[in-house]
């Protein structure tokens, strides 16, 4: 199973080019199981602006880039992205 640290330099690079930029502390992981009881990483991005679209397909390659990024290290956790804002932290 790949680090914490590790995601960071594999996933961030990821989400900048697919959705825009990430700042320090926009990114954060879970780990846990799916609906199904699979392993899963939870991908927690932060978002400033919460009236920014989100580009579904830029979303769908991203989560399909970091499942081939991780499968490549053996680590076999399905990643989900979960959206979070400033205003929902406060």
């Amino acid at each position: 199973m790949v680090s914490d640290q590790e995601l960071g330099r594999i996933i961030g690079p990821i989400l900048s080019r697919r959705l825009g930029d990430l700042g320090p502390g926009d990114l954060s992981f879970e780990t846990g199981e799916d609906h199904d009881g699979d392993p899963a990483l939870f991908v927690i991005v932060r978002r400033h602006d919460p009236e920014q679209e989100i580009d579904a397909v830029a979303l769908l390659d991203s989560i399909r880039d970091i499942r081939e990024a991780l499968w490549t290290r053996g680590d076999v956790r399905l990643p989900y992205l979960r959206y979070t804002t400033d205003e929902a932290t406060s």
